[in-house]
């Protein structure tokens, strides 16, 4: 059986997070993106990339 879990975020906290996830990962968003199209990126950072986009995307939501 699956779970879910749900957080809520102000749009400042938001924006903050994404910051900090953007110092995190050492690198322009594009090149990890790029990075990880090459397989290339590591498993730790491509974590932190899968949140930036799943933060990214809540934001255009």
């Amino acid at each position: 059986m699956g779970s879910s879990t749900t957080e809520y975020m102000t749009p400042s906290e938001l924006a903050e997070e994404l910051l900090r996830l953007e110092a995190k990962l050492g690198m322009t968003v594009d090149l990890a993106e790029h990075l990880a199209a090459a397989n290339a990126l590591d498993a730790d950072l491509y974590q932190v990339l899968r949140r930036i986009r799943d933060l990214k995307w809540l934001q255009t939501a």
